[in-house]
């Protein structure tokens, strides 16, 4: 649906934890040949009554990058909970 608007030029998955990233990459690059844009969240849980963050982050985000481009991800960055340095680790990454 999104491949025919001109003015949609990437489609993207945005504060879902980096475990789910991958899958979900896959099942948009089948129904769409537009560049896929990630930015994961920490890896935590939004507790919605106490209004906060749970759970421990994700170790490393960097790491998935390379499934997440296999997968037919292009453009990365990061959601709620991430810190500059989990960018400048996924820069680094995208760079090598």
């Amino acid at each position: 649906m999104l491949d025919s608007e001109a003015q949609v030029v990437a489609v993207g998955i945005n504060c879902t934890a980096p475990r789910l990233i991958a899958p979900l990459v896959r099942q948009l690059r089948r129904v769409t040949s537009k560049p896929i844009v990630v930015y994961p969240n920490s890896g935590q849980t939004w507790d919605s009554i106490a209004r906060q963050w749970r759970g421990t982050t994700a170790d490393d985000t960097a790491t998935l990058v390379p499934e997440w481009r296999l997968e037919g991800a292009r453009w990365f960055g990061g959601c709620c909970g991430t810190t500059p340095d989990d960018i400048a680790n996924l820069r680094a990454v995208i760079a090598a």
